[in-house]
């Protein structure tokens, strides 16, 4: 049975995963934050997301805006995408081999706005496979690659606290690529083995905003 439910406001710790000991954010200060940190990694222009300023959840819930994806996941330079991201003062690191990847999802090429989000914690130590049903099965989504990326260039934090399986893309045919945190900082890589691993989680959301 699936028992993971949607944080409905941001709690202390889920503020400090994010963002670092700071006071309790107000949703247009993290919207403001969130489309910087996009800017500044060069994904995505500022003004991109104005069509979503008027329409930030008011009860705070968590949202991740998403800029489009450029190209489909194995065309994506991941090694120039990860260097972009930098935590506790070590750059990003791709060790997959980037023509292996297949995202299940269609590729959006639009930006949105992920409205719901759980960011894994809710499910840590869970195999990939049963997060993917139990997400599936709570009528939530999980995220590809490139969502996860998104998430941790705005909330780089949440790497300090656990480990994000993106469990609708594959690395080969069966293998689940995750974002950790390992000796040579924030990296991508791949679960070999589906297994359940007490700091590892499949981060979902609840509903999307195109337009």
């Amino acid at each position: 049975m699936d028992t993971a439910t949607t944080p409905k406001f941001f709690s202390a710790d889920a503020i400090s995963a994010l963002f670092g000991p700071v006071q309790a954010p107000t949703a247009i200060e993290i919207f403001e934050t969130s489309r910087a940190r996009l800017a500044d990694a060069k994904l995505a222009p500022i003004e991109m997301f104005d069509r979503f300023a008027n329409r930030l959840p008011t009860d705070g819930t968590p949202f991740l805006l998403v800029p489009p994806q450029p190209k489909a996941v194995n065309n994506l330079d991941w090694t120039d995408l990860m260097a972009r991201i930098e935590l506790n003062g070590k750059v990003g690191q791709n060790y997959l081999a980037v023509g292996s990847l297949l995202d299940l999802d269609p590729i959006v090429s639009v930006q949105r706005m992920l409205v719901g989000l759980e960011d894994g914690r809710g499910r840590l130590n869970t195999k990939p496979s049963v997060s993917e049903a139990n997400i599936t099965a709570a009528g939530r989504f999980g995220y590809t690659v490139w969502t996860g990326y998104i998430h941790v260039v705005v909330y780089t934090k949440v790497l300090n606290h656990h480990y994000m399986d993106m469990i609708r893309s594959r690395c080969g045919s069966d293998y689940v690529p995750f974002l950790y945190l390992g000796d040579d900082g924030p990296t991508l890589l791949a679960d070999w083995g589906d297994a359940a691993l007490p700091y590892w989680g499949a981060p979902s959301f609840g509903s999307v905003i195109e337009n």
